[in-house]
């Protein structure tokens, strides 16, 4: 309801001495005067003097918030003018502040937008802090995989190439291992010739031989092999083995081609080998030349002649001819077969040295050509 219409409805409710009675300045009780003590008040008048006292306060509301400029309280921001307002009252308008307001506002508008600037920025800075930390981790993640996935790559190889070292020594330079544990271990020849290597690290070679070489079940004695110095990688394995390798074999008088086989004599040999074999079954009794023994019945029989020949020179001749040949099986052992590494005692060893010990100094000649033959081969494989 607006002002006049309210007014008027007083003027006919209420005589016009007693309007001034209902807006006290200083009171905000608005009690009724106390000169109508009597005369009871209606319902119609306890609506109006309540609709009047809500106005009065309003006006007064008004008065204070809508003063000069200079008289504007700066306590009061739009927040606490909704709070000001009765809730009831839906004709209560917003305060104007005039140009301090508008400067303050402005102020406060430019602050907000810097403030809202620097938070922008600080959070742009801090989302590339995180993601400059997170492509960091990402690399180092993929580095430490790399190093890893390198490390343990590297370990396979080592343990690949330590056991390929391992079979192919063991099973094709066994004379190798021998030559090594004589000169750097001092073993014995004959302890030594089962020599096998039962591991390999950069810092040198683990090589056992069997206590009881007549045993296959003997325990054995392990030995180290120095390195020196100690290898970088396993790669130069070979190198360093082969320049030990010819070490060995000028310390001890050895020759860098090996003999492994035994050739049966042929042609002329095959003739000599049959001859020297049949005088030293012939020879090796004296009775074999007397009438009573089989070889005088059935051969020497038709040559009584030689037969008595034979008899008389038979001490002489196999005391010569059996030390002749047992000089030169000696001589074969010595300065061909061990020098080319053939196994002392071995099957190809007992072989020769028997065929030159009846055969004689053809023998040495066929050894001596197997020695050529291989040593041409060695070069045309370098050759090549």
């Amino acid at each position: 309801m607006s002002a006049p219409t309210a007014e008027k409805q007083k003027k006919e409710d209420n005589p016009p001495q007693e309007e001034d009675d209902y807006y006290s300045e200083g009171d905000s009780d608005y009690d009724y005067s106390d000169d109508d003590p009597d005369e009871p008040m209606t319902e119609s008048d306890a609506e109006n003097d309540g609709q009047l006292r809500r106005k009065a306060r309003g006006r007064r509301r008004n008065d204070k918030y809508y003063g000069d400029e200079d008289d504007y309280s700066n306590e009061y921001d739009d927040d606490d003018d909704d709070d000001d307002y009765d809730d009831d009252d839906d004709n209560a308008v917003a305060p104007y502040g005039g140009s301090a307001m508008r400067d303050q506002q402005q102020q406060q508008g430019g602050g907000k937008m810097e403030l809202a600037s620097d938070a922008k920025k600080g959070i742009d800075d801090e989302e590339g802090l995180k993601l400059k930390l997170e492509v960091n981790l990402d690399v180092e993640i993929e580095l430490k995989a790399a190093i890893h996935g390198d490390l343990t790559l590297s370990l396979l190889k080592d343990q690949v190439q330590q056991q390929r070292i391992i079979t192919h020594m063991n099973n094709d330079h066994r004379n190798t291992l021998s030559l090594f544990l004589e000169v750097y271990n001092k073993v014995p020849y004959s302890q030594a010739q089962t020599a096998r290597i039962e591991e390999i690290r950069l810092i040198g070679m683990t090589i056992s031989t069997a206590d009881n070489p007549n045993s296959t079940k003997s325990s054995r004695t392990n030995f180290l092999v120095p390195f020196e110095p100690a290898l970088n990688r396993y790669e130069d394995a070979r190198h360093r083995v082969v320049e030990m390798h010819k070490h060995c074999l000028k310390t001890l008088g050895r020759s860098d081609i090996t003999i492994q086989e035994y050739r049966r004599p042929r042609g002329l040999g095959a003739v000599l080998f049959t001859i020297c074999l049949t005088v030293f079954i012939a020879f090796s009794r004296r009775s074999n030349f007397q009438p009573d023994s089989a070889l005088y019945s059935n051969v020497l029989g038709h040559f009584p002649g030689f037969a008595t020949f034979c008899y008389k020179i038979q001490p002489l001749l196999i005391s010569v001819m059996a030390g002749i040949h047992l000089s030169e099986a000696a001589y074969l052992a010595v300065y061909r077969l061990r020098p080319h590494s053939v196994p002392f005692g071995s099957r190809v060893w007992f072989l020769w040295v028997v065929n030159d010990f009846i055969e004689g100094f053809t023998t040495l000649q066929r050894f001596d050509a197997l020695i050529e033959e291989k040593r041409a081969l060695k070069a045309q494989h370098k050759s090549n």
